[in-house]
């Protein structure tokens, strides 16, 4: 059985225009169509023409823009439970029965690559952890794996593998870390989930999946610095929150303003929150000096002290490519692994990063 052949957004909105005030058909209708088909597949079809079966498929191309309009209503609403159940199960965690823990979450690399990234961790006192980056083909293939049941097993770019082995009444997810180093050995971390949970973790690495192209475009794209952000409520807090719980996150402080540092999902929400503090700090120089020219030369500068083509403040990526002669008024720290021993902290938010 092959995965199901979503709609593209320029489809929905091409076959809305065309299906016009269309109402969504009736139960009735739809059963008569049912009713309609059998008909014409099981009477006696003559040598001739066929009039019978010219009435029915007359009868049912009259009263096919309903059962579009209801097959198109059908799909948005699972697009939109899809999204309402990434944002309820963002990051979503299942713990087993020997305290083996598997976390599913959304992240970008320093390029905006979209990834589901995957830990598996023993929750014991010095237990091992394990991550695996998933790209979206590779969520939306164990999905089609999980709903075959079939064991299937995913390799990411640095190595890492994950490992799903159905088997009756549970399905085993094994996380393999490679070895860095000559005489290590490979970290393996094994989570059992029940057969029960299988549909729940198939709709979840689904809604994951789609989530990070999400912000992957939205981090391509330049938006109102104003607008909230679209994938998560929790951006741009300024709570006292566990690093523990926002790995992929990054935090900013911005200097001149007293707010302390805030917390932001992605690249793009970083750039945004930079333009408006710029905004701020420009509005606050101008509102002391009496003069232009006698502003304080410590104040926000234009991009925050980058150059206007820097891959950082433009949000392109996590490194500043400014000359030497430029000064950033702005930190901004990616959130560390909780794991700190397994991961270069400078590179939390990057698969590429350096694994120590």
């Amino acid at each position: 059985m092959s995965a199901r052949e979503e709609l593209t957004p320029g489809q929905r909105a091409l076959l809305t225009d065309q299906l016009g005030d269309a109402k969504p058909a009736t139960s009735g209708l739809l059963m008569s169509f049912g009713q309609s088909i059998r008909d014409r597949r099981d009477h006696e079809h003559p040598t001739w023409e066929d009039l019978f079966c010219h009435n029915l498929s007359s009868w049912m191309g009259e009263r096919a823009a309903p059962v579009l309009r209801r097959l198109l209503d059908a799909e948005t609403e699972i697009d939109r439970l899809r999204d309402e159940l990434a944002d309820r199960l963002h990051p979503y965690t299942y713990t087993d029965a020997h305290n083996h823990r598997l976390t599913l979450d959304t992240v970008l690399d320093g390029l905006l690559r979209p990834y589901v990234w995957v830990e598996a961790e023993n929750l014991a006192a010095g237990g091992a952890v394990a991550t695996v980056w998933l790209t979206p083909g590779q969520a939306a293939d164990l999905d089609q794996a999980l709903r075959d049941r079939r064991t299937a097993a995913f390799t990411d770019h640095t190595g890492d593998k994950l490992t799903v082995t159905p088997e009756d009444g549970y399905t085993t997810f094994e996380v393999t870390n490679v070895a860095e180093d000559e005489g290590e050995t490979p970290v393996v971390v094994r989570v059992v989930t029940l057969a029960s949970r299988v549909r729940e973790l198939r709709n979840t690495f689904a809604a994951l999946a789609e989530r990070a192209q999400q912000r992957a475009a939205d981090a391509e794209t330049t938006r109102d610095a104003d607008a909230p952000c679209p994938h998560d409520a929790a951006c741009g807090s300024d709570h006292d929150l566990d690093e523990a719980d926002m790995f992929g996150w990054f935090r900013l402080t911005v200097g001149g303003l007293d707010d302390g540092p805030r917390w932001y999902c992605s690249p793009g929400c970083v750039n945004a929150a930079m333009q408006r503090a710029g905004q701020d700090l420009a509005l606050a120089d101008q509102a002391a000096a009496v003069d232009p020219g006698q502003q304080t030369p410590d104040r926000w500068p234009p991009n925050g002290g980058h150059d206007p083509l820097c891959s950082y403040a433009g949000g392109i990526g996590p490194d500043c490519t400014c000359g030497p002669d430029t000064t950033a008024h702005a930190t901004v720290s990616p959130t560390p692994h909780p794991d700190a021993t397994a991961y270069d902290t400078s590179h939390a938010t990057s698969p590429e990063g350096t694994r120590q």
